[in-house]
């Protein structure tokens, strides 16, 4: 909270200024915008939708790659609207040399539609994501097989699924704590779905266990709602109907009073 109202000071001095510098504004309000999300505190929306706005207005692309990303979320995940445009607008923006970001724009590209629904042109994609990534680091090589998870997993590709999983939670294994724990994220969470799949319920149990407490270490509000809904989809499983029922109304105002990004998708 007092990370936010500092922020949102310092956007509106640079707003005073005779000669604002759209970049400044741009990455203030850009970081406002994190800020917010991160601590659950509405405004969110309105300074995110700026600070693309001015990105896209000054070709800004350092502030291009982080806005495109979120915008088109995780893989399967609804995207926002204008997701496409940005990102295509960030793919311009960026060097060609800039083999690290070409590389996670590309992976994100490859899993936001209308692009995810093509099978050639998501091949065509993700070749070009790892062409880029085999030249940059560790963090453009785990997008591209975040991408490749995605594609891949199912209850017909189950070991392929599971090398992919053992991959990412590798990567992330070689980094402190709390990076450690956000990376550990998505490994866990195509685990328990695989766990789901196969009807394995004890072990989806412990993995969804696993996964809360990684999120625990984040402090992240919107995270931390995407847990607590996973929960809820598990007592569901379990035949708890009306018990779910008044634990999703509960979530969903939470999520409106909160502003959060996605609820709609699951509540439609």
């Amino acid at each position: 909270a007092d990370a936010c109202g500092l922020l949102r000071r310092a956007v509106e001095v640079a707003r005073l200024q005779t000669e604002a510098d759209p970049r400044l504004t741009c990455s203030l309000l850009h970081d406002l915008a994190g800020c917010e999300r991160a601590a659950g505190e509405p405004g969110f929306v309105q300074h995110f939708a700026e600070a693309v706005q001015l990105a896209r207005d000054h070709g800004i692309a350092k502030v291009l790659y982080s806005p495109c990303q979120r915008m088109s979320g995780d893989p399967g995940s609804e995207p926002m609207p204008g997701a496409e445009l940005v990102i295509q607008a960030a793919l311009a923006a960026l060097p060609t040399t800039d083999h690290k970001r070409r590389a996670i724009v590309l992976a994100h590209m490859a899993w936001t539609p209308p692009h995810c629904r093509d099978q050639a042109r998501v091949t065509a994609l993700l070749d070009e994501a790892e062409q880029h990534a085999n030249q940059a680091d560790v963090s453009a090589r785990r997008s591209v097989l975040r991408a490749r998870l995605y594609f891949a997993a199912g209850p017909g590709r189950r070991e392929h699924t599971l090398e992919l999983i053992a991959q990412l939670a590798q990567l992330a294994s070689d980094h402190n704590t709390s990076r450690r724990a956000y990376l550990s994220l998505e490994p866990l969470l195509a685990r328990f779905m695989l766990h789901m799949q196969d009807c394995e319920f004890r072990a989806a149990e412990q993995t969804l266990e696993a996964y809360a407490a990684a999120v625990k270490q984040l402090h992240h509000a919107e995270l931390s709602w995407h847990c607590e809904r996973t929960r809820v989809v598990m007592r569901m499983n379990f035949g708890d109907f009306e018990g779910a029922r008044a634990r999703l109304m509960e979530l969903k105002n939470k999520a409106d009073r909160l502003e959060l990004h996605g609820p709609g998708a699951i509540y439609a």
